[in-house]
C-alpha cells in the first residue's frame, strides 16, 4: 500500500488545526502541540512517553499507564507524522535532533503572517 503525500502546505495547516485543537477527539494531540512541546524545547521519545502517561493514565491505568504499548504507538504516530515530509513535517514543528528531538519555528503560511497570530489560532 502507498501512501499519498499532503500535496498542499494548507492541507497540512488545517489537518495540524484539526488534530491540535479538540482536546475531546484527540487528546493526545492536543497534549502534544498545546502542553508538551510548550515545555520542552528539545525531548526524547522517553520524554514523550512519560508525558502522555501522565497526562492520558487517568482514563485507564491499563492502557495508558507507564509502559504502555498504547503509549508507544500514540507516540511513535506524533513523531513519524510531525517528522515525515509525507506527513506534516514540512511545517516545521519538530525535528530529528541527534537521538532526540527539537521544536523549531513553525513555517508560516497564508493568514499566518507571524508566530504571533499562528499561536493566537490556536
Amino acid at each position: 500500500m502507498t501512501h499519498r503525500a499532503l500535496e498542499t502546505d494548507t492541507s497540512k495547516w488545517f489537518l495540524h488545526h484539526e488534530l491540535v485543537t479538540d482536546p475531546e477527539r484527540a487528546e493526545a494531540w492536543h497534549y502534544f502541540a498545546n502542553e508538551f512541546l510548550q515545555k520542552h524545547a528539545s525531548f526524547n521519545k522517553e520524554q514523550l512517553l512519560n508525558g502522555l502517561a501522565e497526562k492520558l493514565s487517568p482514563h485507564s491505568m491499563q492502557h495508558f499507564g507507564p509502559g504502555s504499548k498504547l503509549n508507544q504507538l500514540i507516540a511513535r504516530k506524533i513523531i513519524q507524522v510531525y517528522t515525515a515530509p509525507s506527513g506534516l513535517g514540512d511545517l516545521g514543528l519538530i525535528a530529528k535532533d541527534g537521538d532526540g528531538f527539537k521544536r523549531l519555528r513553525p513555517k508560516m503560511l497564508g493568514p499566518w503572517k507571524t508566530e504571533a497570530s499562528l499561536k493566537k489560532s490556536y
